[in-house]
């Protein structure tokens, strides 16, 4: 059994579109969320990935997403799709 800890990821830089199916299939099996306590999201598309969009504390938009029970804090599915395609990212979890 692993340890639930509430975690946020924030994804940037440019995401080329050849990218995009696989990172909305990253993000829905990753099952996390657009605000703590909410719904799973589903993206379908890019236009879907806007919705993710917030402004980090630089005034930067970027995707946001979270999760209140991450296993460990960590985002398994997501994190290594970043990895492998050169995708900035940034976890925080408490």
């Amino acid at each position: 059994m692993s340890d639930r800890i509430p975690a946020e990821i924030w994804i940037g830089g440019k995401i080329a579109a050849s990218l995009v199916p696989g990172l909305c299939a990253a993000i829905a099996d990753e099952g996390i969320c657009l605000e703590w306590g909410d719904a799973r999201v589903r993206p379908a598309g890019a236009d879907d990935l806007t919705d993710a969009m917030k402004e980090n504390a630089q005034g930067v938009r970027l995707l946001w997403f979270c999760d209140d029970e991450a296993s460990y804090g960590e985002f398994d599915v997501l994190e290594p799709f970043l990895q492998k395609n050169d995708i900035p990212f940034t976890v925080q979890s408490g």
